[in-house]
């Protein structure tokens, strides 16, 4: 077997490192690198699909390129004003959108990236699952929301109130939406923090449960910088709210700040390191928190959680393909977060991952001109290696890569 099939065969999910402008339109949503069920995963979210194997499987049909651009797409039509239903009685939902489009792709004759056929046999398939599950969908959720949790999703304190007041003991506040959502998420999501408040002084609230993404209401305030609103839980985390939950790409309330690009709740989060927040926490591929806002390029954050290494924060962790956060900014062009890394002395600047890569390599590999030609200027004083090769595998990591690759098969089958 040639060194190009060990790579082909070890590194599968490589092609959205080596071109990064892949998911560029969508960097700040999308988790690059990723793979279908990650995907998936995050265009129901973003796209508030409560489907998620749906959108998985979207991916699988289409691939990643096409599944980028019907989201951008889905967001142009958003933009615009969204799109009506055949009988014009409402408008779609985002997913309702994206599927849409997806649609009229398979019908497209000049789309040749799409096999048409297939879509027709996807969408099929599909509702005949939606017509054998909807019974048992339904009598776990409410189809529509009702006037009670419109009010608590609006922020209508004084309704809410009232509500509460006249009809406290017949409200199911854990009740959820088609989103699996709660009147609690919703409250988070919005910034309601009144709202919040008067569902933390109510001892029948569920505040841990998640959506049909894994999201719980920390999450979404996190996600969408309510910093006052993440404060009021964190001094209710003797609650039992739990500030380490993974949603289902494994991101807790602290990646989603980082990754959203939320830096003074990400400064909030690290200010209460005693609460036993995990600031390494890995999503289903392995990278952290740092990793992630390194690939973004959120420069005021990568200072930040430099600056607060100290705090247990792993600068040179490793992702499932053994990349570390040097690698992955030099990989994906991020040139001024490349020279902060640089400037840090704890920095392993010469690692190399699991296909015996090295940052500056990945530079080259990638063509990122201004990296290399910054590791090149600074090689003699920092110590960087720019003339050794590849290594090759070691029978030791070869049987690593295979046993890591048996283990999370298993795992992700249960």
């Amino acid at each position: 077997m040639t060194q190009r099939e060990e790579q082909k065969r070890f590194k599968p999910k490589q092609i959205a490192k080596l071109n990064p402008n892949v998911l560029k339109s969508i960097q700040n949503v999308m988790d690059e690198d990723s793979s279908a069920d990650i995907l998936g995963d995050e265009l129901a979210d973003k796209l508030s699909e409560p489907n998620v194997e749906l959108m998985v499987g979207v991916v699988n049909l289409v691939g990643h390129e096409v599944a980028v651009e019907l989201f951008n797409k889905t967001k142009e039509v958003e933009a615009q004003g969204g799109m009506m239903i055949k009988n014009g009685k409402r408008r779609r939902t985002s997913g309702g959108v994206f599927l849409q489009l997806l649609r009229d792709y398979g019908q497209d004759e000049n789309e040749t990236r799409v096999n048409h056929e297939d879509v027709k046999l996807f969408f099929a398939k599909s509702k005949r699952n939606f017509e054998e599950d909807k019974k048992k969908v339904f009598k776990r959720i409410k189809k529509e929301r009702t006037a009670f949790l419109w009010a608590w999703q609006n922020g209508h304190k004084d309704v809410v109130k009232v509500f509460l007041d006249n009809n406290g003991s017949n409200i199911d506040l854990n009740a959820i939406d088609t989103q699996g959502r709660t009147t609690f998420m919703w409250a988070c999501q919005n910034g309601h923090k009144d709202v919040v408040q008067i569902l933390l002084d109510n001892s029948n609230i569920d505040l841990n449960a998640k959506s049909y993404v894994g999201r719980t209401g920390l999450m979404f305030a996190c996600a969408n910088g309510h910093k006052d609103l993440v404060q009021l839980l964190l001094d209710h985390a003797g609650k039992s709210i739990k500030l380490n939950a993974k949603d289902n790409s494994g991101k807790t309330a602290f990646i989603c700040a980082c990754v959203n690009g939320h830096k003074d709740i990400v400064k909030l989060l690290l200010d209460n390191s005693d609460r036993n927040i995990n600031y390494n926490a890995r999503n289903l591929i392995g990278q952290t928190a740092f990793m992630l806002v390194c690939i973004r390029g959120y420069q005021d954050i990568v200072q930040l959680l430099l600056d607060n290494s100290d705090r247990n924060i792993d600068l040179n962790a490793r992702c499932n393909d053994g990349d570390t956060a040097f690698m992955w900014a030099c990989a994906n062009g991020k040139k001024d977060v490349v020279q902060l890394l640089l400037n840090h002395p704890n920095i392993d600047l010469n690692a190399r991952d699991y296909l015996g890569m090295t940052a500056f390599m990945w530079a080259c590999q990638s063509g990122h001109k201004d990296v290399v030609k910054l590791l090149i200027g600074c090689s003699k004083a920092k110590g960087i290696d720019v003339l050794s090769g590849q290594e090759e595998f070691s029978d030791a990591m070869r049987a690593f890569i295979f046993f890591q690759t048996i283990y999370q098969k298993r795992f992700r089958s249960k």
